[in-house]
């Protein structure tokens, strides 16, 4: 398992060595920061997460998830890059690497995404299901994702509701099948990707002790990602930033927030200074009450400046 991450962490370091090269040569910095850089520190980051909990408690699966995810980074990785490098890769290598780049693009990283959000959900914190009736939502997850990998892999494409592109290893003439497999693919998922998280709510209220402590990591997490969303969704929904920025920063910013509730989710199934989650709570409830006084005060400050200056648009003097 060592062997395996130090290699993991070898492989995106020098994507991430070959993709700054490339970008300072060409002068495209249009997908760095979310593809080239964003992608290999995740997969580094999953894998040493799931080396810890695989370490700490080895008979729990949500450790070989993390390391699946990390998996479906470097391939995202890989992918993301070849797709840059094959406008410079030697002639006989170049429509290989293009091919094989368009491919993965397509579909390798769906686990990266879909993972975190189902069956970590639907496992934590001790690696089992709540009870045996949940396991239609484990099987809707898993056969999802399944069916959806399958039909975007082998798909003609492109698929415009999945954002992929022509694939050069689809199978033509079969697009109405593929269609409906990835329909009920995604049908699937989205019934797993519910279940899983009424899953975590009820696992929350039946929690006592140890365990109730090992939800509230999880639940502090969660709530994070809930508050930076409230603030951010208005952003892009207002138009206030073009179609490929805002692509880009909804890449980064849900990565990150998907990774916090990972390594929350690592910190509770290792149980890691535990306790220390109440510490953590109420500082935040105070500093963010701190941070939103301070913006009060500096929005009244500004408004009421500029209506007194008559230069509500100065930003010197904002």
């Amino acid at each position: 398992m060592r062997l395996w991450v130090v290699a993991v962490c070898g492989l995106t370091l020098l994507n991430v060595a070959l993709a700054l090269w490339y970008v300072v040569y060409t002068g495209d910095f249009s997908t760095f920061f979310s593809h080239q850089l964003l992608t290999p520190f995740l997969a580094i980051l999953y894998a040493l997460l799931g080396v810890v909990i695989c370490a700490r408690r080895p008979r729990n699966p949500i450790g070989w998830l993390f390391l699946i995810v990390a998996s479906s980074y470097v391939l995202s990785a890989w992918a993301a890059g070849a797709d840059l490098y094959s406008t410079i890769s030697p002639a006989p290598f170049a429509p290989l690497l293009f091919d094989l780049a368009y491919w993965l693009n397509n579909w390798a990283w769906l686990p990266a995404q879909i993972l975190p959000v189902t069956f970590v959900f639907l496992l934590f914190p001790d690696g089992h299901l709540p009870s045996p009736r949940w396991r239609p939502i484990g099987w809707a997850a898993g056969l999802g994702l399944a069916f959806l990998m399958l039909g975007l892999a082998v798909h003609p494409g492109p698929v415009s509701d999945w954002g992929t592109r022509p694939n050069p290893f689809g199978i033509a003439g079969t697009e109405a099948l593929l269609n409906g497999v990835i329909n009920v693919g995604g049908m699937g998922l989205m019934a797993g990707a519910l279940g899983s998280m009424l899953a975590i709510v009820v696992r929350f209220r039946r929690s006592r002790g140890l365990e109730r402590a090992q939800m509230k990591w999880l639940v502090y997490a969660a709530v994070v990602v809930l508050i930076i969303g409230v603030f951010v969704t208005p952003l892009w929904l207002s138009g206030g930033l073009s179609d490929d920025v805002g692509m880009e920063l909804s890449i980064v910013l849900t990565s990150l927030m998907t990774l916090g509730i990972a390594v929350a989710v690592t910190v509770a199934v290792a149980r890691y200074r535990l306790y220390d989650i109440d510490i953590i709570i109420n500082r935040t409830l105070v500093y963010g009450v701190m941070t939103g006084v301070v913006l009060l005060i500096y929005w009244l400050v500004v408004s009421g400046a500029g209506v007194l200056f008559e230069s509500q648009g100065n930003w010197l003097l904002a």
